[in-house]
C-alpha cells in the first residue's frame, strides 16, 4: 500500500511533459552557451535546473519555452 503526501503537488501528464521540454531546452542552452564549464558539477546542476522548473509548473506555468526563459534567467548556475 503507498501513502500519498497531499501536501507534495501532484502533476499531470501535459505538466510532466512541459517540464521535461522544458529541461530538455535549458540544459542544451547551458551546454552550448558553457562549453568549458567543470563536467563534474553538472548533475547538482541538473537537479537546481530541475527543482526550478517543477517550481515553476506548481506555480501554473506550462509553457516550456517560457519556464526555460525564466529558469535561464533566475538560476544561480556557477559554471566554474
Amino acid at each position: 500500500m503507498t501513502l500519498r503526501d497531499d501536501s507534495m503537488p501532484a502533476y499531470d501528464a501535459d505538466d510532466l511533459s512541459a517540464i521535461d521540454r522544458a529541461f530538455a531546452a535549458t540544459w542544451s542552452t547551458i551546454e552550448a552557451h558553457y562549453p568549458g564549464r567543470d563536467p563534474s558539477k553538472d548533475e547538482e546542476r541538473k537537479t537546481i535546473v530541475r527543482r526550478k522548473l517543477f517550481a515553476l509548473a506548481q506555480a501554473g506555468m506550462i509553457d516550456p519555452e517560457m519556464m526555460r526563459n525564466v529558469a535561464l534567467e533566475t538560476l544561480p548556475l556557477k559554471m566554474d
